[in-house]
């Protein structure tokens, strides 16, 4: 409870049959529609009921996300048809400013329900999936409440702004949805065994990722689909469709001779869904950057004089054996001293002490 009579509490919502945070008995999101969020309510009551429902560790962090909440009061403006483009444009910035922080925040605890009291990852999950795209949304919606800002006004002068802002809003609608998408559903045998998956949904991004069209996936077996022995990645999805618990990984796909990261997470028992990229070229790069350290050690490695490289803090990070043999020292003993170790009396070539 916090100042002005207002209770936070989790009630089980037997239309979406699962628990709901409430204030005053009102859905949440219903509440902040005709709330501020400001004074008792931010600074005392979220964070503290945040910290009863999911814990300590983690209720700091999901009170971020219970806070993101509109700063618009509608009902004190006369609702939303009065309020003016520019205020509304204002608002979707700052929210998705603040759901772009609490996001970040949000992704450090997904995997981990340890953190959470018993019974919250779940509420977690579908928070985090929240704030993960409306982020997005509220800052297309500034771009467009801006751009019927420019339309209302009507001036000439605004035409190369104009311009401007529907190719930034372009930019980052694609940047929104660069990454490809699949939905699925498990299919099991007569044992309740998972032994296939179904496409049911395809984004029109995951066409530049495997080079597979939309209409081509969408109600495909997975076994067919990528013509495999063995169904891709099946264990994996299996457990994330049967327990909810989220997982990304990094992968080679010999069918395709691609490398792809790839994020699951269910939305629902039995299903699941893949936000996927090809990273084929990154892997690649890191190949031949690694490579290259290799070929580097070895040749430090085999010189007849003592080599120690140092990183920007003065730290040794590297030595050949030579270098060991002058110094008397081991490996151990060296990595990570400085050539300002007080341990060491370093000296300049006149004998003068160092620096």
């Amino acid at each position: 409870q916090a100042p002005g009579n207002l209770f936070i509490e989790q009630k089980f919502d037997a239309k979406y049959k699962k628990n709901i945070m409430t204030v005053n008995g009102v859905d949440w999101l219903a509440w902040i529609n005709v709330h501020d969020l400001d004074g008792a309510v931010k600074e005392t009551l979220i964070p503290r009921a945040c910290r009863q429902l999911f814990g300590n560790q983690a209720g700091d962090v999901m009170a971020l996300a219970y806070s993101t909440g509109s700063s618009i009061n509608e009902k004190k403006l006369g609702g939303p048809v009065t309020i003016p483009s520019s205020i509304r444009y204002q608002n979707s910035l700052d929210f998705a400013d603040r759901l772009t922080k609490a996001d970040a925040a949000l992704a450090g605890l997904w995997g981990k329900p340890e953190l959470f009291n018993t019974g919250s990852y779940s509420i977690y999950q579908a928070v985090f999936k929240y704030v993960f795209v409306y982020k997005y949304i509220e800052k297309i919606n500034a771009y467009l409440m801006n751009l019927n800002v420019l339309a209302e006004e009507g001036k000439d002068k605004d035409k190369e702004q104009l311009l401007t802002l529907i190719e930034e809003c372009k930019a980052y609608i694609k940047l929104a949805m660069q990454e490809g998408v699949y939905v699925h559903e498990m299919v099991y045998d007569e044992f309740g065994k998972a032994i296939d998956y179904r496409i049911l949904e395809a984004n029109p991004a995951s066409e530049t990722h495997l080079n597979i069209q939309p209409k081509d996936a969408i109600g495909k077996l997975a076994s067919d689909l990528y013509e495999t022995k063995d169904v891709p990645f099946l264990e994996t999805y299996a457990k994330v469709a049967e327990t909810g618990m989220a997982t990304s990984f990094e992968q080679y796909f010999p069918p395709m001779e691609k490398y792809f990261h790839i994020s699951v997470y269910s939305p629902g028992k039995g299903t699941f869904a893949t936000a996927f990229s090809d990273i084929t070229e990154r892997k690649l790069v890191e190949k031949v950057l690694l490579d290259s350290e290799d070929k580097y050690k070895k040749l430090v490695k085999d010189m007849q004089v003592g080599v120690i490289l140092q990183d920007p803090q003065a730290q040794i990070v590297l030595s050949n054996p030579k270098a060991l043999e002058l110094l008397g020292l081991t490996e151990d003993q060296l990595l990570g001293k400085t050539s300002f170790d007080p341990d060491w009396n370093v000296i300049h070539e006149d004998g003068s002490p160092f620096p």
